[in-house]
């Protein structure tokens, strides 16, 4: 397992492409994708955009702009680009391919759902929430026309619809939506895969949102059972949800069980992701949160501070998780009694909320938290 996903391993099949069948042949560029899917699920975003283009590259000069290979990489590429923050290169590569789905299959075709799709997934991670609703539910109906409704891809945009309900707040509709997906990928898997444990973990969060805890608590179980049988115990997905029982813990008050939970799953993503990924940028800064609970601010810092460190790193230093980071260090400060400290990243995160044109609950938060610490 460790050899397909090697950056040595995967080096030597393009090196064997090219040898076999010529620099610029379809083959180093399937090869080329093949590294850069590896990579990308490694979080190592910079060298998985350098093989995704070359492979592009190459698809394009052998076959053209209506071809599969492209298509398939513009909006692999763009879906990257949203995962990373950087939306508007990631619009610009969806909106290619879903130009060549409209010019070469129609305007309903299986192409054209996966797109809208990736423009409602890019949408939502710009938490413009009712607006990537209106897309995904737009792709939800190319796709059950065009692939019945107990596909995966179904039942993953109506998961997506789910988080969009989530963070509207809307709780009831986002449980409806969590087990409506599921029930389709229960179909399409049956009852032991990878799939089905995210939509318990989702379903989970629903429950927790409704405070129903024992019930949330015997999904995150569940799932948690799937996913080690899946996986083993050192796996990202693992780490999912023991982040989630750790929050589902801080929302019950046992903060101490959360802060336990919520390290056990930051240090299996450092073993598998590295430190400088994004998601372990994310698991030090809920453990910082946990010590802002606890009234230990200055650890809080500590950990917020690291947390910005590598989210500057990864994503750049005008991402979303950027300005979180920030405001959060605003307000460890503040309560520390750092009130220029506290000014300076406030007024930096709501710069970077306002430049993203963010109007969600964590930008309105940070808006309002700038306003006290102007007095």
């Amino acid at each position: 397992m460790h050899r397909e996903v090697c950056k040595v391993s995967l080096a030597k099949k393009i090196k064997d492409a090219r040898r076999d069948h010529g620099r610029d042949d379809v083959a180093v560029a399937n090869a080329r994708f093949d590294a850069a899917e590896a990579l990308r699920n490694q979080g190592r975003y910079g060298d998985a955009q350098r093989c995704y283009l070359e492979a592009l590259r190459i698809y394009l000069e052998a076959y053209g702009e209506g071809s599969g290979g492209v298509f398939n990489t513009t909006v692999t590429l763009g879906d990257m680009y949203s995962e990373m923050g950087m939306y508007d290169e990631a619009h610009t590569m969806i909106k290619r391919s879903l130009r060549i789905a409209y010019t070469f299959k129609g305007e309903r075709s299986l192409e054209a759902g996966k797109c809208i799709n990736a423009l409602g997934l890019l949408t939502f991670r710009q938490h413009k929430y009712v607006e990537a609703l209106a897309k995904l539910q737009e792709a939800h109906s190319i796709l059950e026309e065009t692939v019945g409704p107990d596909i995966h891809l179904v039942g993953a945009n109506i998961e997506t619809q789910g988080n969009c309900y989530r963070m509207m707040g809307q709780f009831e509709e986002a449980r409806a939506a969590y087990e409506k997906s599921l029930g389709i990928h229960r179909t399409a898997f049956g009852d032991q895969s990878e799939e089905i444990a995210v939509s318990l973990g989702c379903l989970g969060n629903a429950f927790s949102d409704l405070h129903m805890w024992s019930e949330a608590r015997n999904k995150f179980e569940e799932a948690l059972e799937m996913f080690r049988r899946v996986h083993g115990e050192k796996h990202p997905n693992v780490a999912f949800i023991f982040n989630n029982i750790g929050s589902l813990f801080l929302k019950e008050g046992r903060l101490d069980e959360a802060i336990k939970m919520l390290k056990k799953a930051l240090k299996i993503k450092r073993r598998v992701l590295g430190e400088d990924n994004a998601d372990v940028a994310s698991g030090i800064m809920n453990i910082g949160s946990i010590f802002a609970s606890q009234g230990k601010h200055d650890e809080a810092l500590e950990k917020y501070d690291e947390a910005l460190i590598i989210f500057t790193r990864t994503l750049g230093k005008d991402s979303d998780k950027c300005a979180e980071a920030h405001h959060n260090i605003a307000a460890s400060k503040f309560f520390s009694g750092d009130e220029a400290g506290a000014l300076e990243n406030s007024k930096e995160a709501v710069r970077i909320f306002r430049m993203r044109g963010m109007t969600d609950q964590n930008a309105q938060t940070a808006a309002d938290f700038l306003k006290l610490v102007r007095g």
